[in-house]
């Protein structure tokens, strides 16, 4: 995740929502949703573990444009 709100939550990847069941013959049917509450975003990030990450450096350019650093020279 990069620079998000700290009021973001998410539903883990492997959640699941559920639809209560039919009351009745008539109306329609219930949506499928989520049972518990979705946990914060930094919750979910620090679950995850360290090896998760992958850290990388952005690079603002000369001319104000932003893009992944130029490489180096020797690279390439």
């Amino acid at each position: 995740m990069l620079a998000i709100r700290a009021d973001i939550t998410a539903h883990p990847f492997d959640a699941q929502p559920v639809a209560s069941k039919r009351a009745g013959p008539v109306g329609t049917w219930p949506r499928p949703r989520y049972r518990q509450p979705a946990p914060s975003a930094a919750a979910l990030a620090t679950e995850t573990g360290q090896e998760a990450f992958t850290s990388f450096t952005w690079w603002l350019g000369a001319r104000g444009e932003l893009g992944p650093p130029p490489p180096s020279v020797g690279d390439g």
